[in-house]
């Protein structure tokens, strides 16, 4: 089952456009915000099944935490390049994904969701 993917990352195309294009791929539909005011604001007018958040960008913790309220049920994956998993832990449920990472994981954990 197809899923609706939002990518949160101030960077447009290291990370977003490189990741959207690749689950796209995959058949999954996906949302791309810059910042953390419009993944809210897109959070109001859209079920995502899973959240990719760039853990690097300001507020990310934050972020994170209105989102998981919004989305209980929805999978969220943080990405960073750096050691976060004390903020991560804070923000609930939240699987990390450390940078450098491999797509491969990536659709691997949005394809476990699909199942779900």
């Amino acid at each position: 089952m197809n899923k609706l993917v939002l990518i949160i990352d101030d960077n447009k195309f290291l990370f977003g456009t490189m990741i959207q294009d690749y689950i796209e791929a995959y058949g999954h539909k996906v949302v791309c915000s810059h910042g953390g005011a419009s993944a809210l604001s897109l959070s109001r007018e859209f079920h995502f099944d899973v959240i990719i958040i760039d853990y690097d960008i300001a507020d990310a913790a934050e972020i994170t935490k209105i989102i998981r309220s919004c989305f209980p049920k929805s999978l969220i994956i943080g990405c960073s390049s750096a050691p976060h998993e004390n903020t991560f832990k804070d923000a609930e449920s939240v699987t990390l994904l450390a940078k450098p990472f491999a797509l491969a994981s990536l659709i691997t954990l949005i394809e476990k969701q699909a199942g779900n």
